[in-house]
């Protein structure tokens, strides 16, 4: 796992050993063993390197290929490795050294594009053809590691972090307003889009080419609906997804460092350890962590009775969230990006305790989203009597929880993109986030929709059940803008490689391929992976409650973080270039403080406004 970044451009200028080295310097923490560039005719490359396969000099990158045709810098790790190694031999191919990046390499001078359909891992990189002068970019089937770039008419930026791209290019990035509405619902920005105008994301699960001759083109190698349906029946069902999660944690174990697993306690987590602990070769560690603002909610004694079981090498990391602001502020750093998934916190400073003791982890996620661990593919199940009782609740003008309110209204909604755009949001309708935003910035974007993103998955779904359709849109908008987004950067900031077993390419297939009645079943979740995993781990975990890290945005905002937050944020709400409306952020904050409402959304408005002060905008 590393940092890629470089530059395509016909100025020359532009392409020195200097611009690539300030390029992987600025993601040095990516790859803190070597940086290294390499510069052509137009183009320069430049590397961060995380030691984990071959460790030798024969792993460095950027790696030129025998012929000198192609040259690639890749991060992540490509877990079919050994049989297209194997494969490629039999051709004639005779490798220097053990990594994947060369069989990466080697692969594409052979076949080409055509050949990522083959790549079974989590993948970002750059391939310079120095004969055609083109640059190819490409991600992993989700999107597991990130990949951005910048365009002019003659040149072209990309790099794992924005913030390589940013420091080279000399161009003043702005705010993208028109995603704002999406941003205060969700939190993120989604599809291949950012919060800076000027730069986007390579698509998972896709291609992107650039040249002088043909300008920027871009393709998909796999879609969530190529994937066929499959007709075996449940008894085989179980036993193929036992199979191939044991089979994915297996192929994922190929490090020639230590590996960790995260053991949350869960049923995801606990799986990948219990398999891993079978197959890997030493004694395998796993991490726990728990906090001094858990609200009670503690998997520690879980997780031990579960490592005890397995006789793992256990750590308990116990941590005190202390000093929360310059936390949140170098978080959004990382990120490059206003972010609000919470759970990055609790991530970042169990990497902080780990760093340079592990450099791989395997940890869970991907597992609710491909075998029904949420509540509301339950709720989806129940669909049409749900939406009649619900319906009748809204009419009757029943007093309902806002929690309850907020959820009756997404599943009495009759349009079936807007209901599943509702579920998704913490939002209510009575009270529009736009509200918070000064008028001439309220002005620009009203009429923008928020929840276009799944009005379009919903069509490109439609020929789904509406369980199975919430999952696979889970599956192209949760997962890659919100999940993995949130994995690998506060892992990747330590310099700790995050592995997902659940997003094997075997395991995905099989799992997308199942009707969602096997997935859920009489309002029971993960009822599937339940009955593959009985008498695998432990009865307690399969049969206890969903638990996982309890990130507490509103006592923060109303207790230890109200003076920071309310400076902050108010801070972007006064003087000519003012983001928020003063008087309406300051009702908000007055409210939670009082009634504790609307701690998300300022938790959102606090990371844009934390944003907004380190861009200088």
């Amino acid at each position: 796992m590393c940092g890629i970044a470089g530059i395509v451009s016909s100025n020359s200028r532009l392409i020195t050993r200097e611009s690539g080295l300030v390029m992987a310097n600025a993601i040095r923490h990516r790859g803190p063993d070597r940086q290294d560039v390499w510069v052509g005719e137009g183009v320069v490359l430049a590397h961060a390197r995380l030691s984990i396969l071959d460790l030798s000099d024969t792993g460095n990158q950027p790696m030129v290929s025998p012929s000198g045709r192609n040259v690639i810098v890749f991060n992540g790790e490509i877990y079919n490795q050994r049989e297209l190694r194997t494969e490629l031999e039999s051709r004639g191919e005779v490798f220097v050294g053990s990594s994947d990046t060369e069989v990466l390499l080697r692969l594409f001078e052979r076949d080409g594009i055509a050949y990522l359909r083959r790549l079974n891992g989590i993948f970002a990189f750059a391939i310079w053809d120095t004969k055609n002068q083109v640059l190819i970019l490409a991600r992993d089937r989700f999107g597991t590691k990130p990949l951005y770039y910048h365009q002019t008419n003659l040149s072209l930026w990309f790099g794992s972090e924005i913030k390589s791209v940013q420091g080279v290019c000399g161009t003043k990035f702005s705010l993208l307003k028109s995603r704002l509405p999406e941003f205060l619902q969700y939190g993120v920005v989604s599809e291949n889009a950012t919060m800076f105008t000027e730069v986007r994301r390579v698509a998972p699960g896709g291609w992107l080419t650039f040249s002088k001759k043909n300008g920027l083109e871009a393709g998909l190698y796999w879609k969530p609906e190529d994937v066929a349906r499959s007709s075996m029946g449940i008894d085989e069902a179980v036993g193929e997804t036992r199979h191939r999660l044991e089979q994915a944690v297996t192929r994922q174990l190929m490090a020639d460092v230590p590996v960790g697993v995260f053991l949350s306690g869960g049923i995801d987590s606990t799986a990948i350890a219990t398999f891993a602990s079978k197959h890997y070769a030493g004694k395998l560690r796993t991490y726990s962590v728990g906090f001094d603002y858990d609200q009670g909610v503690n998997e520690l004694p879980r997780a031990a009775r579960t490592a005890r079981w397995l006789g793992t090498e256990h750590h308990e990391v116990h941590i005190k969230a202390e000093g929360l602001p310059a936390i949140i502020e170098k978080l959004v750093w990382h990120h490059d990006e206003p972010f609000s998934e919470g759970a990055n916190i609790p991530l970042y400073l169990l990497c902080r305790e780990l760093a340079g003791s592990v450099k791989v982890v395997l940890q869970g996620d991907g597992g609710d989203e491909l075998f029904a661990g949420y509540r509301r593919y339950a709720l989806l199940e129940r669909g049409q009597l749900l939406r009649r009782l619900c319906q009748a609740l809204i009419f009757a003008h029943i007093p309902l929880r806002d929690r309850h309110r907020r959820m009756a209204e997404a599943l009495a909604e009759p349009d079936d993109g807007l209901r599943m755009a509702l579920l998704m949001s913490l939002e209510t309708r009575q009270s529009d986030p736009l509200r918070l935003l000064s008028s001439a910035l309220r002005a620009e974007v009203v009429n923008e929709d928020p929840f276009f993103r799944h009005r379009n998955l919903n069509a490109r779904f439609a020929h789904l059940d509406p369980v199975q359709r919430m999952m696979f849109c889970d599956t192209q908008a949760l997962l890659p803008d919100l999940y993995l987004e949130k994995v690998d950067k506060p892992t990747m900031a330590f310099g700790i490689e995050a592995r997902v077993p659940f997003l094997d390419n075997d395991l995905v297939d099989l799992a997308l391929s199942l009707p969602s009645t096997m997935k859920v079943r009489g309002g029971s979740k993960k009822f599937l992976l339940r009955r593959a995993l009985r008498g695998v781990i432990p009865d307690e975990v399969l049969d206890g409650s969903k638990t996982g890290f309890g990130v507490p945005y509103v006592e923060w905002i109303r207790g230890p973080l109200h003076a920071y937050t309310r400076e902050t944020i108010l801070s972007a709400a006064t003087g000519p270039d003012a983001w928020f409306d003063e008087t309406a952020m300051t009702q908000a904050l007055d409210d939670l403080r009082n009634q504790g409402t609307h701690g998300f959304l300022l938790w959102k408005c606090l990371n844009l406004a934390i944003w907004k002060k380190q861009q200088n905008f």
